[in-house]
């Protein structure tokens, strides 16, 4: 038997009356006026799993961060909405986190997709390395799902983008040229080097936007790191324990958000 996923109580004082679903919408334009236009997934999902009904209020994001409060129109199966006012229900992290990262096998890239969107991370970024399995760096469109459904589910504002798979070598130069932003590769032979100093040195010197670069399995090839060196990546380890690729994302993405 499933078990519903525990709610996480708000602020006391707050209702959990007045935490109203949010739902995320693409195109933009699906917002026309005061209209709201839902996909018939997004209405299939609000009747049958939101189990929301007519004139309950929601919160709609435009994807390009703007969001609104509004009232559900539902008419047999066809659900619409009616904008009715402003909303700042949801939120994003002031910090800007990139996970360039060599994706694991199956349902471990899922739970990597969901678990980063849950925390905060604004894009992920597939990259193919020397020790990558083979098949395990496709994006599916179930991939670009469980993103959407974790951001609404943790009340994010944006939906984090997914980046089509690029060799691990071209993806990393183009990190490195990115403005204002750092590049720390996580390599399990960094040394002294832990990722919490590391973070805080970056901060200091400016820079909002942070990449974090994760290995396969197998860890990178001695000629990906001496890559990263060239190109002035910052070098970074979480401690002396060798993580999976997985948890190695999960665990330094939060400790950037959160730094």
């Amino acid at each position: 038997m499933k078990r519903r996923a525990a709610r996480v109580r708000g602020p006391p004082g707050v209702s959990s009356s007045r935490m109203l679903c949010s739902i995320s919408l693409s195109p933009p334009d699906a917002i026309e006026g005061h209209a709201v236009l839902f996909s018939a997934d997004q209405a299939r999902q609000i009747t049958r799993v939101l189990r929301l009904h007519d004139s309950d209020e929601v919160v709609v994001l435009d994807g390009v961060g703007a969001q609104y409060r509004a009232r559900l129109v539902v008419e047999g199966r066809g659900v619409c909405g009616e904008v009715i006012g402003p909303a700042a229900d949801c939120h994003e992290p002031a910090r800007r986190v990139t996970l360039l990262v060599a994706p694991p096998k199956g349902e471990r890239w899922e739970w990597l997709l969901q678990k980063g969107a849950e925390l905060g991370v604004a894009a992920f970024a597939p990259v193919v390395a020397r020790y990558s399995q083979p098949g395990t760096t496709v994006v599916k469109p179930r991939h670009r799902e469980i993103v959407r459904e974790a951001t609404e589910q943790c009340r994010r504002l944006l939906v984090p983008r997914i980046e089509e798979p690029r060799p691990f070598a071209a993806a990393l130069e183009t990190a490195v040229r990115r403005a204002h932003s750092a590049t720390i590769l996580l390599w399990e032979e960094a040394g002294a080097s832990d990722l919490a100093a590391t973070i805080r040195s970056t901060l200091q010197s400016g820079d909002d936007d942070v990449t974090l670069v994760i290995g396969p399995e197998g860890s990178f090839h001695p000629d990906e790191v001496t890559l990263a060196r060239e190109l002035g990546v910052s070098l970074a380890g979480l401690g002396p324990l060798i993580l999976r690729t997985e948890t190695a994302a999960i665990v330094a993405a939060a400790l950037t958000l959160n730094e």
